[in-house]
């Protein structure tokens, strides 16, 4: 059971950090990592406060916001969603991705 709650953190957060407007900054430890959204205007803390707040809104996925190194980033693991397919989606859907380049 643990090494399949790892393996879906994994998935989730390297999906969402492949995104082109998303980075990923802790790869899952268990079964959580943190992921940064980026803004084309260089306030990435507000960008990913939006994103996370607009995820929220949904109802389909549960992101935690948090603090690390001095920077504001989304907790994202195995109990944050139960499809990470759909999640990696609902995310791009959220994200403007003609706007940014990594």
């Amino acid at each position: 059971m643990i090494e399949r709650c790892s393996d879906h953190a994994d998935r989730l957060v390297r999906g969402i950090g492949a995104l082109p407007s998303a980075e990923l900054l802790v790869k899952p430890q268990i079964n959580q990592g943190l992921v940064r959204f980026l803004a084309a205007d260089g306030d990435h803390d507000r960008r990913t406060d939006d994103v996370i707040e607009q995820i929220q809104a949904t109802g389909e996925a549960r992101f935690g916001g948090t603090t690390w190194n001095g920077a504001r980033d989304a907790r994202v693991g195995d109990r944050s969603t139960r499809n990470y397919i759909a999640t990696i989606y609902l995310v791009a859907g959220h994200l403007d991705l003609s706007t940014h380049t990594k």
